[in-house]
């Protein structure tokens, strides 16, 4: 009896072993069946993966847990993620509030050296009816004395104009003379009497220091202080975009510093400085079209200081005394006058010119031998000459007359412009 329950029982066993196996091999079957499906068609792709992911945690991962439990574990506790940002990244080694403080410095040193020069002059409108037009600028006290200060501007700045101000750091305005200019290098010296700097409550000012715009690197940072606009003394910042640039402005060839830094009308005959609040040029022009932005110029200081020290040099300059303009095609046809040579608009009261019997309206087409064709050539021909020099000056008068005068020049400090 007990043999045959032992049989019975190992028959059994067997059964259920032989339905195990087939269990398994339904199972196996069956996943194989479906990747098989999943490979074949593309679509099906997350349906299989849904279906067969339950069946591989339950029959796949109890075999491998062990296994690699343990192995898992100790590299986690072991060891870190590398930082994919270091530390350093987020330690700013120049603060900007510092690059700030930096900038306020360098500003607040050479601003009480930038002047505010307001202009006058003297226009015909299109029924040559006079009138008066302000212009503005900037310029550079660079040099001073017991009763004077010097003051360095583009000449264009001034060009024409019948009265230049001066404001020393938002003063009030005070009457400039001219000691020189250079046109062709677009460099200009003005003064300024202290006498008058103290009546508009200004009793102490501040010459700025020239670098050496040799050491200039393009990248390099710089700084324009500027009467941007005609509203008063403005910084604005940039770099160096290039060096020994030549560029042509109106006919002038001039050796300039290419800069980013905004330059705006009113801007001309300010400073460029560098990092070290020194001048390494004069604010000049700026370029700016559809096409080309934040393009300004400034004049070398290197250029610039031999022009200023040659104008310095020669304080007592000589000068004619005369309002001119340009006489145009249409303004020869209808008052039936020469296209050659320039036209006085106003003679100034005890000049050369006046001492000499030039008058208002003659039209002067040679100056000392040299031809007038306009009055940049005129100017010219006046600053070749020296103080104390007579010249022959050739006019038309009425339209018709033809007379030549014999002018003494007398010293630019006997009136202002």
């Amino acid at each position: 009896m007990e043999n045959e329950n032992n049989i019975k029982k190992e028959i059994k066993e067997n059964e259920n072993n032989d339905k195990n196996n087939k269990n398994k091999k339904s199972i196996f079957k069956k996943i194989t069946a479906l990747a098989l499906s999943c490979i074949l068609i593309g679509g099906a792709g997350g349906f299989a993966i849904g279906f067969c992911t339950p069946l591989i945690q339950k029959i796949v991962l109890p075999q491998i847990k062990n296994y690699t439990y343990k192995t898992v574990t100790s590299f986690a506790r072991k060891s870190k993620p590398d930082k994919i940002i270091s530390d350093a990244a987020f330690k700013n080694e120049t603060p900007i509030s510092k690059n700030s403080d930096n900038s306020v410095k360098i500003i607040k040193s050479v601003k009480p050296s930038i002047v505010c020069i307001t202009t006058t002059i003297k226009l015909k409108d299109m029924f040559n009816i006079p009138y008066l037009e302000s212009g503005a600028g900037s310029g550079i006290i660079f040099a001073q004395t017991d009763e004077k200060v010097y003051i360095v501007t583009n000449s264009h700045v001034i060009d024409g104009a019948s009265a230049v101000g001066v404001s020393v750091e938002n003063s009030g305005v005070v009457p400039a003379e001219l000691i020189g200019k250079k046109e062709t290098a677009d460099i200009a010296v003005i003064s300024i009497k202290k006498s008058d700097l103290i009546r508009v409550g200004v009793n102490k000012v501040t010459a700025a220091k020239f670098g050496n715009s040799d050491n200039l690197n393009m990248g390099d940072s710089v700084i324009a202080i500027g009467n941007a606009l005609g509203n008063g003394n403005t910084a604005t910042s940039g770099i160096v975009s290039a060096v020994n640039k030549e560029i042509n402005i109106d006919g002038l060839t001039l050796n300039v510093i290419q800069t980013d830094a905004a330059i705006n009308p009113g801007n001309s005959g300010g400073a460029l400085i560098n990092v070290k609040g020194e001048v390494i040029g004069i604010n000049t022009a700026k370029l700016a079209s559809t096409e080309i932005e934040s393009t300004g110029y400034s004049i070398s200081i290197n250029v610039a200081k031999p022009i200023i020290e040659n104008i310095m040099n020669h304080t007592s300059a000589p000068y004619l005394g005369v309002y001119i303009s340009k006489i145009d095609e249409e303004e020869a046809e209808a008052y039936g006058l020469p296209v050659t040579g320039v036209i006085v608009e106003d003679v100034i009261q005890n000049s050369s010119a006046e001492r000499a019997g030039i008058q208002k309206n003659d039209i002067i087409t040679v100056f000392n031998d040299t031809p007038v064709f306009t009055p940049e050539q005129l100017t010219n021909a006046v600053q070749n000459c020296r103080v104390g020099d007579t010249v022959e000056v050739r006019i038309i008068r009425n339209a018709h007359e033809m007379i030549t005068l014999k002018v003494k020049l007398y010293s630019s400090s006997n009136n202002t412009f």
